[in-house]
């Protein structure tokens, strides 16, 4: 049985698909297509956070690993080895002449590849460079034309084996011609005092002794190092089991000294 109507059906898109009369199933496609590129993009982006939070771990990892490898390596070394500046003067005597002596060292691991180089510095003024024969011993002695017309200078000496760094500085003032010390009276300083850190290198534990002007004066702190200030400006010696440095203190100088 059929029924038929006289009055035409039309189909208008706009009633069976969006508001610009696409059908329901191009707009859905539409939608999808967009929803895959979305979830494509994020997929790449989590991928390469992952990558980098990956990387950052393994080198956290590393890092920690090397941090614990040099604890127990500091741990194991002795005090001695944690101080180990390579060459350096040990000790130094002046002589009439004057004529410096000085000991080098250490040696007690290995003798040094290449020459030793003694380099001179006398009020910040390079003044030459002396090559130590170590077959002979560890000890070079610097005669009187070094020091011709240098008097009251403060000198500075530093080691260096090979090709290497130098060593920490020691510190004198150079003496007169009979190897005695330059008289300078000492001077009261401004507002900022001086001040010096000593440093006992691999040395035992009796605690360094400072004078200035000859008078003596107490730590401000004991330890590694011990620190030192004054108000007095003039001739500075530090003694440390019988080795002496000396140098000349100004207002707001702060150096360290390495016995």
């Amino acid at each position: 049985m059929r029924i038929q109507c006289s009055t035409p059906v039309y189909f208008s898109p706009r009633l069976a698909g969006d508001s610009w009369g696409f059908p329901f199933s191009v707009s859905r496609g539409f939608i999808m297509l967009e929803v895959m590129a979305a979830v494509a993009l994020l997929g790449l982006v989590l991928g390469v956070l992952t990558t980098s939070l990956s990387g950052l771990l393994a080198g956290s990892r590393e890092l920690r690993e090397d941090l614990a490898e040099a604890a127990t390596s500091l741990a194991l070394d002795s005090e001695g080895d944690a101080w180990s500046w390579g060459p350096q003067v040990i000790d130094g005597r002046w002589g009439p002449g004057p004529v410096l002596y000085l000991q080098t060292g250490p040696w007690e691991k290995a003798q040094p590849a290449g020459d030793v180089i003694l380099g001179l510095w006398v009020d910040g003024w390079a003044i030459g460079e002396h090559v130590l024969d170590t077959a002979r011993g560890n000890v070079v002695r610097v005669d009187a034309p070094s020091w011709q017309g240098r008097a009251g200078g403060e000198l500075v000496v530093r080691v260096r084996a090979g090709q290497g760094v130098w060593g920490p500085p020691w510190r004198t003032v150079v003496p007169n011609v009979e190897g005695g010390a330059v008289a300078i009276d000492p001077v009261r300083a401004g507002e900022t005092p001086a001040g010096v850190a000593v440093h006992g290198v691999g040395l035992g534990t009796l605690a360094p002794q400072l004078a200035v002007g000859g008078m003596p004066v107490s730590p401000m702190s004991l330890g590694a190092p011990t620190v030192f200030t004054h108000g007095t400006s003039g001739l500075w010696e530090s003694r440390l089991e019988g080795r002496v440095q000396s140098w000349w203190g100004e207002e707001g100088r702060q150096i360290d000294v390495y016995h």
